[in-house]
């Protein structure tokens, strides 16, 4: 019952602390500064958030984390499944399954048509200068 009554006033994150809190006020708690910034250094790109080292706030990397799983993924997920189906139809309409690759060895072209093959090719490199 506590615990609706304070997630119906309260942010969804904070409602768990808040419970523990509430029933015990004669327990002694200690407010203490906490740096929530951790840095990485010696990173290889040259993307601007890296050039001098990453530095990670932990609080809003646990909300870009909230946000890439509730959000993001979602959508992707969604936008994989439309692609899949309008390539599908495309392929079914262009009929792209029915053609067939049919590679021709080069004995089934006459002598005639390699010799024009030899003197396109002999012409090209001749003008190009190799």
């Amino acid at each position: 019952m506590l615990r609706s009554y304070v997630a119906s006033k309260v942010p969804a994150d904070v409602v768990d602390e808040i419970v523990v809190a509430l029933p015990t006020p004669t327990t002694r708690r200690s407010v203490r500064p906490v740096d929530l910034t951790a840095s990485v250094d010696g990173l290889l790109g040259r993307h601007p958030t890296m050039l001098d080292g990453l530095r990670v706030q932990i609080d809003q990397l646990l909300e870009a984390a909230s946000h890439q799983r509730d959000v993001v993924a979602p959508r992707h997920k969604h936008y994989v499944a439309a692609r899949s189906a309008v390539i599908g139809e495309l392929r079914r309409q262009l009929q792209v399954d029915d053609l067939t690759a049919s590679p021709r060895a080069l004995s089934a072209i006459d002598s005639s048509t390699r010799s024009i093959f030899r003197s396109s090719a002999t012409t090209w490199l001749a003008r190009s200068g190799r």
